[in-house]
């Protein structure tokens, strides 16, 4: 059975004579919800080293300052701390980004605002990474806060205790915990793309795997659960925070060695500004491991959206999300067939790619009518692998997928 998008969505599912398809989005997506500007990379940077070198892409949402009580001032001869840490932050996206793509590196990328759910936030884009920073005020291990930002805390907004929360350098207000956690929603679904699911990584909520953990990493973890708990189409999984230091070393050198370069480079954006490093023994003592457990796997499909303005793919074509029947798995050597449902009449230009960009399989349709149409494609696909089809309509809309044929 077809499922259908509303009218006038163009959409395309893939047809297999006693076959099942298995169909992914263009690219997968996977969120980092942390407290802190260094929390990944002490404790799930192996995961983020490994969505990065499938072609992945990483969005990281850092929601505190992680001030350490200093607001938005500072304490050393350089930058407002928490603007330090930020930095840091950046950098160490950028080498995970580097040392993953392949790519010769740019230059670190610049601050830009983006308004998400009526909210100013901080955000870096660099290769495949994304980094969003709410800046919110940190606070402390226990959760009482501190008292330059008026003892505000994450937990206690959860809690009920305050009422809202201001970002450290007053740019955004957040009234009340469901501000904030529809606000990290919003940019679930605003970097998703075409992923259909997609994963997120959060500090672990099981105090008997993840004792003794800071309540900002818990109340972080609360918030981008909490945001995603009716989107079943979010994966989940939960990292051991600082109770790993007690657990056996599980990354292999190489993994080892990135944890580190990585963690270093998030020190660089402080000591750069005259703070102290924190590459010390106690943090050290984090990176050899990295300990998670699935809580929930993806079910289902993400809802459509058209992609905006600011997301239009390189070549300015609209990106529109498709609904694919998920079917599994594609053979060589069979007939295939596409039913489509198109945005507007026109011709439709077919693509298929193999891994490498090379083009194997071209065709052109007049689309004649808005009704839904079956398009022959024979017998493409001769040997196994993964391959990317595109379809684009009137130069103007394009539809990707990756398929495994097996």
């Amino acid at each position: 059975m077809f499922l259908f998008m509303a009218k006038r969505l163009l959409f395309i599912v893939l047809v297999l004579s006693f076959t099942r398809f298995n169909v992914w989005a263009q690219q997968d997506v996977s969120f980092s919800i942390q407290a802190h500007e260094d929390d990944w990379q002490l404790f799930m940077s192996s995961q983020i080293v490994t969505d990065l070198s499938a072609s992945g892409k990483v969005v990281f949402i850092t929601l505190t300052a992680g001030d350490a009580g200093n607001g938005d001032g500072a304490y050393s001869g350089g930058n407002p701390f928490y603007l330090s840490r930020e930095m840091g932050s950046v950098y160490s996206a950028k080498f995970a980004a580097d040392i993953t793509s392949g790519a010769t590196p740019s230059p670190v990328p610049t601050a830009t605002i983006a308004t998400v759910n009526g909210h100013n936030i901080t955000k870096y884009v660099y290769g495949n990474t994304v980094s969003y920073f709410l800046r919110l005020p940190d606070g402390d291990f226990d959760g009482n806060g501190f008292p330059i930002t008026g003892h505000k805390s994450l937990q206690k907004l959860k809690q009920g205790n305050i009422t809202s929360i201001t970002s450290v350098e007053n740019s955004a207000t957040y009234t009340g915990w469901s501000d904030l956690t529809n606000t990290i929603q919003q940019i679930i679904l605003n970097e998703k793309g075409t992923d259909n699911q997609v994963w997120m990584y959060t500090a672990s909520l099981d105090n008997n795997a993840n004792p003794g953990d800071h309540s900002d990493h818990l109340y972080a973890a609360h918030a981008g659960q909490d945001a995603v708990s009716a989107m079943l189409w979010v994966g989940i999984s939960e990292f051991v925070d600082y109770a790993t230091s007690s657990m056996p070393a599980n990354l292999n050198a190489t993994q080892h060695e990135n944890a580190a370069a990585i963690f270093m480079l998030s020190e660089w954006g402080i000591t750069e500004k005259e703070y102290s490093s924190s590459f010390v023994t106690d943090h050290k003592a984090w990176l050899p491991m990295d300990y998670f457990a699935v809580k929930r796997t993806p079910v289902g499909n993400a809802p459509f959206t058209i992609i905006g303005e600011e997301n239009k793919v390189a070549n300015k074509l609209t990106a529109i999300p498709m609904i694919v029947s998920i079917t599994y798995p594609v053979y060589t050597n069979k007939d295939i067939s596409m039913f489509l449902i198109p945005y507007e009449k026109g011709l439709l230009e077919t693509v298929v790619y193999d891994e490498n960009g090379n083009s194997l399989y071209n065709l052109h349709t007049a689309i004649d009518s808005k009704e839904g149409k079956q398009i022959n494609l024979g017998k493409i696909f001769t040997q196994k692998g993964k391959y990317v089809l595109t379809n684009t309509l009137n130069g103007k809309y394009i539809e990707t997928r990756k398929i495994t044929v097996q």
